[in-house]
């Protein structure tokens, strides 16, 4: 409950910071937040592929950074009780968006 609070609260802020846009490597992203998670990663026998080479986007790197975490983080909580953790990592093109 304190993370949800803590997350709420970062999310109410950005609203009085200005969002700047820029490219982001989403390979470099998700190697980012791999590590950051590498220790809960391990401690529940997680297994995380990450397909091909994911592309650049244009967008906020610390909303993407944080977006990529959340959704990491609940794949890796969120699974039926006794089972490990598999989480797939690709992206593919769906006219002009992109679906990661």
């Amino acid at each position: 409950m304190q993370q949800l609070v803590k997350d709420l609260l970062a999310y109410g802020q950005l609203t009085l910071v200005e969002i700047v846009s820029e490219r982001v490597d989403l390979d470099l992203q998700v190697a980012i937040v791999l590590k950051e998670l590498e220790g809960e990663m391990k401690s529940r026998q997680a297994k995380v592929v990450v397909e091909s080479s994911l592309p650049e986007v244009q967008g906020s790197i610390s909303q993407i950074g944080q977006g990529l975490t959340n959704l990491l983080t609940n794949a890796l909580k969120f699974i039926p009780p006794g089972a490990n953790p598999h989480v797939r990592i690709y992206s593919e093109s769906i006219g002009s968006r992109l679906r990661l």
